[in-house]
């Protein structure tokens, strides 16, 4: 028969001594099996209960001590002690713990031939024991584990690993090992072994132990690059407050130098942070200061006022010098925006002001916003009619080391209105654009530095769909929607001035134009046959324009009709998926830009295969689709030479890439990309990469190979302590 005692702190009265022993012997029912999994509470305190169940129960008292044989199990809150045999002194609140004893506390379990705990000081010493910390698999032996706090043990001929196996892939040994819950690993004495055989051995060693937070010196890494030599970085980890920490980077390339970075992070609340990241190197290769800094922060001031800034200043060849990813080595400038936000109830006032370095070359054109203030009203509607009424504006002052700079003074307001009849929606628009521009400088032109636009327009739009069934087949039906767009806008341009323009806005002209788009939508579904029913989704989308007043600047030719724009993204199940985006010149026949993304992929990513191509022979334009006509943006072709015109050979973008990963065992895998440039016919890069995976453990290697340079690394995981790099 199970028996229960409920013991509190304090001496017994004489006279309440029977009437307890009587209540040691009534029945309780037994605890819930999930113990490991709950939150550890507090092991010891006057005003926690300990609760003790065994098969038997015998009470001293004399001693003040409770024996439980059979089955035992004291509780303390949600700590739970487990034994062949156990004795507890009520009136210290030491408990030992003899025989298959099990200490469960949150997600860690401590398995021992004996174990000696107070339930007051939560201090113990057990021996011939193994810690067991479910999150991350640690497992933590010893010869004597002194319980020194709540979450700190001390540990004499200890071992670590995260390994499960009776002989690990890999384990650390020690003389002693300090661990301390949720926070790091502190050893001395330290020999690393892998399948038991010594490899490494250190005097001293730190290991994060759950906690990514930790102060320390995280993973070393050792590399070389046929560009860069041999190289060696490591980094220190500092973390003295929940919302603050800092990380100090060494990198040393033995052709260059030695490279000092560092980051720093500090949140005051979930809207309040900063990053701030910097870089230095004296490169001895080129003889020239690398640096970069990077600035990041946002800021609630009030509720309805918040403010964001990303500053980022480096010379001129640090990406391409220094950098390891491709997307940065390969981008033509870096921005630094400031920008303030005041929210209202129907709008908001903003300060924006933007620094652009151009990281090609010396280029004193740019075009700098130093700064801009401006306005946004949201649509209003005016009385019960179905007719809204917004207004921007916006003066800014731009600053350019050459050409023309100078102040400009921008408000729209606009009135717009959305109804439909028959199934068809309408939306009218009418509208007035007023520029004022301040400029300086010998080439601002001699005309009026007044421009108004007087717009008007409206776009109607509707969609009809039809649904086909299939008897049989591996479909049941297929669903087919379009989605036709017509548009018209007709904008009037009074005065304005002829110079190399600051933005977009400065293009803004007269406008008669006619757009249409149309969208096609399919989707098909299978038959589930007992499965999830899965669908394809096919979308295809063209737009063009027609130019009434033959504005259209393409290579200096004046035509009616814009580039044909298209889209089409497919989906197929949960294996393929296809997007692509192309402007087609109808007058030379040939693509403007082509930009395709496709890959296919089997049980997940089992195995893929990605492919990827870029073309474009102009600029980056905005593509305005009828559907969000508006009276004062600009479309793909109807802008001035500012936007329209053609670049240089040397910056127009054609290239391929390509992808493909397999999965060859439950451990082993194999990937690779390569993109080619077809404009400079060659690899500007090439990778490969192996890697295995296992219950504690894995290595990948990677190969890169560029222009000019070979690289080849190798990382070793041990899960649950961090990577090296090699």
């Amino acid at each position: 028969m199970m028996t229960t005692v409920a013991g509190k702190k304090g001496r017994l009265l004489c006279l309440a001594a029977a009437l307890a022993l009587i209540f040691l012997f009534q029945a309780r029912p037994s605890y819930a099996e999930d113990a490991v999994q709950q939150r550890m509470g507090r092991l010891a305190s006057s005003k926690s209960p300990v609760l003790l169940q065994a098969d038997s129960v015998s009470y001293d008292m004399k001693s003040k001590k409770f024996v439980g044989t059979g089955n035992v199990r004291i509780t303390q809150g949600n700590t739970v002690l487990t034994a062949d045999r156990v004795t507890m002194d009520e009136d210290s609140g030491d408990a030992e713990a003899t025989g298959h004893a099990r200490l469960t506390t949150d997600s860690n379990v401590l398995f021992a031939e004996s174990i000696k705990v107070n339930f007051d000081t939560k201090l113990g010493v057990i021996e011939r024991g193994t810690i067991f910390v479910q999150k991350e698999n640690y497992h933590i032996t010893g010869d004597n584990l002194d319980r020194v706090s709540e979450g700190e043990y001390r540990v004499t001929k200890g071992t670590l690993t995260t390994c499960d196996a009776v002989t690990p892939a890999w384990m650390i040994t020690a003389g002693s090992l300090n661990v301390r819950m949720d926070r790091d690993v502190t050893a001395k004495d330290v020999v690393f072994r892998i399948k038991d055989v010594p490899v490494f051995y250190t005097p001293y060693a730190w290991f994060p132990l759950i906690k990514p937070r930790t102060t320390g010196f995280l993973f070393p890494g050792i590399g070389y690059s046929t560009k860069q030599g041999l190289r060696l970085f490591n980094s220190f980890y500092w973390a003295p407050l929940d919302n603050f920490d800092a990380t100090l980077n060494l990198d040393y390339r033995a052709r260059r130098g030695l490279g000092i970075g560092g980051d720093v992070r500090f949140a005051l609340d979930k809207d309040t942070n900063t990053k701030l990241k910097g870089y230095y190197m004296d490169d001895r290769l080129d003889k020239r200061e690398r640096y970069s800094i990077s600035l990041k922060h946002q800021q609630l001031f009030m509720d309805n006022l918040s403010g964001k800034a990303d500053i980022n200043f480096s010379d001129r060849q640090f990406y391409r010098q220094l950098a390891d990813t491709a997307q940065e080595r390969t981008q033509r400038s870096i921005d630094s925006n400031v920008f303030v936000t005041d929210w209202w109830d129907y709008g908001r006032a903003y300060f924006f002001g933007q620094y652009t370095l151009n990281l090609d070359t010396n280029d004193h054109a740019t075009v700098q916003r130093l700064p801009e203030l401006g306005f946004n009203i949201v649509k209003k509607r005016l009385f019960d009619l179905p007719i809204y009424l917004d207004t921007d504006g916006s003066a800014s002052y731009f600053v350019k080391k050459e050409g023309v700079d100078g102040s400009r003074f921008d408000v729209s307001p606009k009135l717009s209105g959305n109804f439909s009849v028959g199934g068809i929606n309408f939306s009218p628009r009418l509208g007035y654009r007023e520029t004022v521009y301040g400029l300086t400088g010998n080439e601002k032109g001699k005309s009026d530095d007044e421009r108004g636009l007087f717009g008007a327009g409206i776009t109607t739009q509707t969609a009809v769909s039809r649904l086909y069934t299939f008897v049989s087949g591996p479909f049941t039906g297929l669903r087919h929607t379009i989605e036709p767009v017509i548009a018209y806008d007709y904008v009037l341009r009074r005065g304005g001035t002829d110079f190399t323009k600051f933005d977009g806005v400065d293009t803004y002209g007269r406008r008669n134009l006619v757009a249409y788009a149309v969208t096609n939508r399919f989707v098909l579904k299978y038959r589930d046959g007992g499965k999830a029913p899965m669908s394809d989704y096919l979308t295809i989308k063209l737009s063009q324009f027609y130019d009434l007043y033959r504005d259209n600047k393409v290579s200096g030719v004046r035509r009616h009709f814009s580039s044909i724009y298209g889209e089409v993204v497919y989906k197929a199940g949960n294996k393929l998926t296809v997007n692509n985006d192309f402007r087609y010149n109808i007058y030379s026949g040939q693509f403007l830009s082509v930009n395709t993304d496709v890959k296919y992929s089997f049980k997940g990513d089992d195995w893929y295969m990605v492919l990827g191509q870029r073309f474009s022979s102009d600029t980056d334009q905005t593509f305005m689709s009828p559907s969000r006509f508006d009276l004062f943006t600009p479309s793909t072709d109807f802008v001035s030479e500012f936007t329209g015109a053609a670049t240089n050979q040397t910056e127009r973008l054609n290239f391929l890439t390509a992808g493909a990963g397999v999965k060859i065992t439950r451990n082993w895998s194999v990937s690779g990309k390569v993109w080619y440039d077809l404009h400079n016919n060659n690899f500007r890069e090439t990778d490969g990469a192996v890697s295995y995976s296992s219950q504690c453990w894995g290595v990948s290697a990677n190969f890169v190979k560029r222009p000019g340079e070979r690289q080849v690394m190798v990382v070793v995981q041990l899960k649950g302590l961090g990577a090296v790099k090699l």
